[in-house]
């Protein structure tokens, strides 16, 4: 099955995932073995009768079928569903160029296979998130932007949850999907109820925090 009447593309595909996450069991991961249904240069669907809550951050890779390329990423519910067309809609947040690239090859690939262009359609590579913009996912709305502010301020300590709630006049649940971003992006660690900030391993993403900084700090 093809599908067009979205944002990206997507392509029928069946590959082994296999996700990694502290907060995924093992039984859980063997569940998910050969059930990614298609593919799009946005993310992927995942057929399963236990699918993550909407907004759950995770990594996973997974081969592409007749190909030697381990797609790894790293990504976040955007839909779960456990009734018709039980499963997860998985939008991916951070995936490096090389991947990217891969994905796209056995998408075009597929089309060819039909008679068909990926001209055709609208594939929009340029919105894809990669590893090199990972940035724009912490200045997404103002308490993310205050966030970082806080993170830059913090580095190399902790802070309660409660304090960062308080300080930022936020909802519990709206600093858990933020806390997310920054904690897949490696800049911090949740430990309980603290939250440890660390300095940024990527040095692009490390300058680009300080560039920003610099400008809105």
């Amino acid at each position: 099955m093809m599908t067009s009447d979205r944002k990206f593309i997507r392509v029928d595909l069946e590959a082994l995932s296999n996700i990694k996450t502290k907060t995924i069991s093992p039984q859980f991961q063997e569940e998910l073995e050969n059930k990614i249904l298609n593919i799009g240069m946005g993310g992927i669907f995942v057929e399963t009768d236990s699918p993550l809550p909407t907004g759950t951050f995770f990594e996973f890779e997974f081969t592409l079928p007749a190909s030697d390329s381990q797609v790894h990423a790293k990504g976040m519910v955007t839909w779960s569903s456990k009734r018709e067309n039980k499963g997860m809609g998985i939008k991916f947040i951070r995936i490096s160029t090389l991947d990217k690239k891969s994905i796209l090859e056995y998408i075009s690939k597929r089309l060819e296979e039909k008679g068909l262009s990926i001209g055709e359609f609208e594939v929009a590579q340029s919105n894809v998130p990669t590893e090199e913009q990972g940035f724009d996912i912490l200045i997404v709305n103002e308490i993310s932007k205050n966030l970082l502010k806080i993170y830059f301020r913090e580095i190399g300590f902790d802070m309660e949850v409660s304090e960062a709630i308080g300080e930022l006049d936020c909802e519990e649940s709206e600093l858990t999907k933020i806390l997310g971003s920054f904690e897949m992006l490696g800049l911090i660690k949740i430990d309980g109820s603290k939250i440890n900030f660390y300095y940024a391993e990527d040095q692009k993403l490390r300058s680009s925090i300080e560039s920003w900084i610099r400008d809105n700090g």
